[in-house]
């Protein structure tokens, strides 16, 4: 066997400093290898079921493991999530974050709460459902993000733009959730901020007045950061 491999007899880890995967999973079948990792891993992406961030193989490595699951007529969750909600559960059926298929709102909560708390999982409640997650990023240079989002690192302000770009191709806008729905539609059309494009006064004000309100800071009235304060009364 490899040196990279790590396994797990009986429950006993035979090879203590390569088990961190192990740990974090969990070892369904007692014994066996359970994932082998490989070289030169540079790419981190949000891994399947919920665990958080790693490498592309081990996400891949997770699909099939979830895959087989389904198979069994059986759903397998991190272990680190504790067991899963039982008592007011709804009857409504959502679609589950992470691939785990469909199921109710109770369920999609816990899921997403306890893949914050426990493996840091970026909240994507707060962009568009048809985004998806975003990918991992490193707070490297911290930066105004597009759309109205507040502030956060260049890679995820890339990631936006590249969201919002798929957006206009396909004829249509997403505003942040966290703005509620958008004003009806008035005649005039002035350029909006945060890269939206152009649409009717109204609308520009709702952007700055709602980007003030949930992020606490101040724009002008092209939806740059600035430390005076703007009067949103104007066009």
């Amino acid at each position: 066997m490899g040196l990279d491999l790590a396994i797990f007899r009986s429950g006993f880890c035979i090879k203590p400093k390569q088990c961190l995967v192990s740990l974090l999973i969990g070892d369904s079948q007692n014994h066996g290898v359970l994932y082998r990792k490989k070289k030169k891993e540079k790419d981190i992406v949000l891994l399947a079921g919920g665990y958080g961030y790693g490498p592309s193989s081990l996400s891949r490595w997770i699909e099939e493991k979830m895959a087989s699951d389904v198979q069994k007529d059986r759903v397998q969750y991190p272990p680190a999530f504790g067991r899963p909600p039982k008592k007011h559960v709804t009857e409504d059926n959502v679609e589950l974050p992470f691939g785990y298929g469909s199921g109710s709102s109770t369920m999609s909560k816990w899921l997403l709460k306890k893949a914050r708390r426990v493996y840091h999982v970026e909240d994507y409640s707060r962009f568009p459902v048809s985004w998806g997650f975003p990918p991992y990023y490193n707070w490297d240079v911290l930066t105004f993000l597009p759309g109205g989002y507040g502030f956060g690192p260049s890679s995820l302000s890339e990631w936006i733009e590249e969201k919002m770009a798929s957006d206009v191709n396909e004829g249509h806008v997403n505003f942040p959730p966290a703005f509620g729905r958008p004003p009806k539609k008035t005649e005039g059309n002035r350029e909006l901020p945060f890269g939206y494009g152009s649409g009717s006064p109204n609308l520009k004000r709702w952007l700055l007045r709602k980007a003030q309100q949930v992020h606490g800071t101040v724009f002008d009235a092209q939806g740059v950061y600035t430390k005076d304060k703007v009067l949103l009364t104007e066009d």
